[in-house]
């Protein structure tokens, strides 16, 4: 069964006073990241670097997407944005389309997806132009890794993202051209080492907090 909740949506709008950008450098690796400010929020404008054990890069820093992201297991989540920054909760994204839109609201989808086990709540963002967006977020179509292996999708950035409620495996986000795609799973995520998926990290930080 399929259930939409649509809210009224406002057109996206080319250009934001509050947008403003710098740098910042990662103490641990000195890795430099560019700093967008979006209304209230600080956010990398591109994907984190940093390296851990269990990262991809750290044994495939060759491999071409290496040079503009890292890869990383559900297990790695708590240490890897640096102090004073995190990794963005759903709620973080919607606020800050919402700022970029010049808009209080979104065309926001609720669906309920079978699995062969259990069934997940998606909830889909309708959002036009996102991976073309290069005044804010930047975000690149650099794909995931599944067990070892690099699998590149053209069509979509793919990231981790949290939610203060969840129980079951952490949330992750499927950015493409017309819509943000938010769900969580157990397929691929707890599995088999082969099957795991790792994706990539963006940070972001709240002036207010």
């Amino acid at each position: 069964m399929i259930t939409t909740l649509r809210v009224i949506f406002l057109s996206i709008v080319s250009s934001l006073s509050a947008c403003g950008q710098e740098t910042f450098i990662d103490p641990r690796d000195n890795n430099e990241y560019s700093i967008v400010q979006i209304g209230n929020y600080q956010w990398f404008g591109t994907n984190l670097r940093f390296l851990t054990p269990d990262s991809w890069c750290a044994q495939n820093s060759h491999v071409e997407p290496c040079s503009q992201s890292n890869f990383y297991f559900h297990s790695d989540l708590q240490q890897l944005c640096p102090t004073g920054w995190r990794i963005p909760t759903w709620e973080d994204w919607k606020n800050t389309l919402e700022i970029i839109n010049q808009s209080d609201s979104l065309v926001v989808e609720i669906t309920e997806l079978p699995y062969t086990n259990y069934r997940i709540i998606a909830e889909r963002v309708i959002q036009e132009n996102v991976l073309q967006d290069t005044a804010y977020l930047n975000l690149n179509p650099l794909g995931w890794i599944q067990g070892k292996k690099w699998v590149m999708q053209p069509d979509q950035a793919n990231l981790w993202v949290t939610e203060s409620h969840a129980t079951g495996p952490p949330p992750h986000l499927h950015v493409r051209d017309s819509s943000i795609l938010k769900h969580a799973h157990e397929h691929h995520i707890w599995d088999k080492p082969k099957k795991q998926r790792r994706f990539a990290v963006r940070c972001i930080k709240c002036i207010d907090e």
